[in-house]
């Protein structure tokens, strides 16, 4: 038995048994009309100050509840930006923020000087950056771990400046399996998760080996797809894969097994859409997943998912392609997206039951088995 919700601009059908787990979202906006740099929101993060910094393709935007203010090449002469395209916000323990930036390097701010340094490729250097194209960035104690767009993997001491380098070799099993690296994440035990364009690796820190993980179409539970767009680790331990073309994935820490989530266009209460540009797990344990159409989160007693896409209406979200998740202090759920900005939804609206969403006012709701 069926139950079909249609709204103006937007319907879902359910099983009828999921109904009631399916609730409404109402959504606030922040964006280029509020002074965001542009409307591409590739990472959000919040930082120890409580300030919200949003990366986008035209710079670094700290969101401070009132204002936006903006950080991009050419509006400091000393300690700018060197590029603006970025693509991660990461916080180290001193209150520094680090960004994977597309052509200028890794940049670290200094929240003192309000200034940036920059660690950049030189290619008389082999201790340097082996790229200035920085796709991906994990802080540990070890050091930096820095993904490159074409040229592996790197561990920055961020004291030195030196690089220890990794690098994808065919004739070496043991190597880096491809050098894109896109996703990176650390595990309870210490092992560092590689996604690359080419498959999932682990390497042990203080190593230069790499367990691989790819797609083997033998194999129902190796992973998807060999593109890894992003990896999280739950409050489980368990390691989710997401995959450019190929859904999800969970990692079993145990039996090393993955499990499938996957675009059905019969289904809709599948995953929305095969490319996963991000995964989260909110303080109440529930897990969201940025897909290329629509925003998804998962039941879990049914090990299904609900949907929710952008429209037009005032209180829902200004786009579908979402490109990035964060979870604030406050228990407000940020969500980037490719073409409307930043997204805010306040969890605690669900504390208090179903509502009639502003933007439903004047709509008609047809509902029926």
């Amino acid at each position: 038995m069926w139950r079909l919700l249609l709204l103006t601009g937007l319907w879902l059908a359910v099983p009828s048994a999921l109904a009631t787990e399916v609730k409404p979202m109402t959504f606030r906006h922040l964006t280029v009309a509020d002074g965001l740099s542009q409307s591409t929101v590739m990472d959000i993060h919040q930082d120890s100050r409580g300030y919200i910094w949003l990366a986008t393709e035209n710079g670094l935007d700290r969101y401070d509840g009132y204002s936006v203010r903006r950080y991009q090449r050419g509006l400091i002469q000393n300690g700018e930006l060197a590029n603006d395209y970025i693509w991660q916000v990461a916080e180290d323990d001193s209150g520094h923020l680090w960004l994977a930036t597309n052509g200028g390097g890794v940049a670290r701010w200094n929240p003192e000087t309000d200034r940036f340094t920059h660690f950049r490729h030189d290619e008389n250097d082999p201790q340097s950056l082996t790229s200035d194209h920085i796709r991906s960035l994990l802080i540990t104690p070890s050091g930096i771990w820095a993904g490159t767009q074409h040229a592996g993997l790197n561990l920055l001491d961020p004291d030195s400046g030196k690089v220890v380098r990794y690098r994808h070799d065919p004739s070496d099993p043991g190597s880096l399996p491809h050098d894109d690296v896109l996703a990176l994440a650390k595990d309870r035990s210490g092992g560092i998760w590689v996604g690359t364009n080419d498959g999932l690796a682990r390497i042990e820190t203080g190593t230069d080996r790499f367990q691989h993980f790819r797609h083997d179409p033998d194999d129902s539970a190796s992973l998807s797809h060999n593109r890894v767009n992003s990896l999280y680790l739950d409050s489980l331990g368990t390691l989710w894969v997401g995959t450019f073309g190929g859904g999800l994935n969970a990692l079993n820490p145990r039996s090393g097994r993955f499990t499938h989530y996957l675009a059905d266009p019969e289904s809709a209460t599948s995953l929305s859409n095969n490319t996963v540009w991000d995964v989260l797990e909110d303080d109440d344990g529930r897990l969201w997943v940025a897909t290329a159409q629509g925003l998804n989160l998962m039941l879990p007693a049914s090990d299904t998912f609900a949907t929710y896409f952008g429209g037009d209406g005032a209180a829902q979200m200004t786009d579908s392609y979402i490109m990035s998740l964060h979870h604030d202090d406050g228990g407000v759920l940020w969500i980037g997206t490719r073409f409307g900005g930043a997204n805010t939804w306040n969890s605690d609206s669900w504390q208090f039951g179903h509502h009639r969403p502003d933007w439903l006012e004047g709509q008609s709701v047809t509902a029926f088995s």
